[in-house]
């Protein structure tokens, strides 16, 4: 079986906060182009990645405030978008669901190789 790779690139993103010198939240907005089953789009989807902020800033706004200018960066150039939490972490959850309008979608999988 061959399989043909196509390299693809995706325009991004990063955001940041920072308080003086000091950046204390980031996060990356990727615009990923649609795959073959979704051809009708012509608008990417957004992948919200890497989302941080740093520990004595957590419970501030800080990270509200910059989740809410990447949705709105993601409503206004993509067809929907999307992010991913770990399970440890309710209080993000509640955030992407009750602040931003994330819906839970389903689950993710994955291999760490480091």
């Amino acid at each position: 079986m061959i399989v043909i790779k196509t390299p693809v690139v995706a325009p991004g993103l990063r955001l940041s906060i920072p308080l003086g010198e000091v950046e204390i939240a980031s996060a990356y907005l990727w615009f990923l182009p649609p795959g073959k089953t979704f051809q009708q789009r012509t608008r990417p989807k957004g992948y919200l990645d890497e989302v941080f902020v740093e520990s004595g800033f957590r419970g501030q706004l800080y990270g509200t405030a910059l989740l809410e200018e990447a949705v709105d960066l993601a409503y206004q150039r993509c067809y929907k978008s999307f992010a991913t939490s770990r399970h440890s972490n309710p209080v993000a959850h509640k955030i992407y669901e009750d602040k931003l309008g994330f819906t839970n979608h389903g689950l993710e999988f994955r291999i760490d190789f480091e």
